[in-house]
C-alpha cells in the first residue's frame, strides 16, 4: 500500500472565485451538450425524471 502525504492547504486555497472559461472550443462543446439535452428532453418527455424524485432518492426532500 502506498503512503499518503498530507498537506496544510487552507480552505481559501481550495475555494476561490474562478472566472468562467472563455475558451471557444469549451463554450461550443458546452452549448452543443445543452442543446442535445434539451432536444432529447423534448423528443421523449416521458423519460424525464421529476426533480422531486431525484431529491427524494438522495434524501434532499424537505
Amino acid at each position: 500500500m502506498t503512503d499518503t502525504k498530507t498537506t496544510d492547504v487552507g480552505l481559501d486555497d481550495l475555494v476561490r472565485d474562478v472566472q468562467p472559461s472563455q475558451d471557444p472550443a469549451y463554450l461550443a462543446w458546452r452549448d452543443a451538450k445543452i442543446a442535445r439535452a434539451l432536444k432529447a428532453a423534448e423528443a421523449a418527455p416521458e423519460r424525464r425524471i421529476p426533480q422531486r424524485e431525484i431529491w427524494k432518492k438522495f434524501g434532499l426532500e424537505s
